[in-house]
């Protein structure tokens, strides 16, 4: 059975349109936004950019943007009635840092 390919990517950092990174705005004219976003996570300040790692408890919620990548030949499903998409996103890979963790889970407005 063959795989079906991921047609969604969810920043949380520098690649959210409202960054206006230059890496943003190549990300924003070569898919689609379709929205605001949310998934499980702890968002940490890395410095140069942020770090996630999967949430330990309901209560942590990473807030970023949802794109539609270019079309290829497959099409995810849409999982319980849409609100919910399988998508690409960047994990940190090394141990969670002793400090810089923003509670906020949004990188655009971390005092939240």
């Amino acid at each position: 059975m063959k795989q079906e390919a991921i047609r969604h990517l969810f920043v949380y950092g520098s690649l959210r349109r409202q960054a206006r990174t230059a890496m943003a705005r190549v990300l924003g004219a070569r898919a689609v936004f379709e929205g605001m976003a949310s998934v499980p996570g702890r968002l940490y300040d890395l410095g140069a950019y942020p770090g996630v790692t999967p949430a330990a408890g309901p209560d942590e919620i990473l807030r970023g943007d949802l794109y539609r990548l270019p079309p290829s030949d497959e099409v995810l499903e849409v999982l319980d009635d849409g609100s919910v998409r399988r998508a690409w996103i960047y994990w940190y890979q090394r141990p969670p840092p002793q400090h810089g963790r923003i509670i906020s889970g949004d990188t655009l407005d971390p005092g939240a």
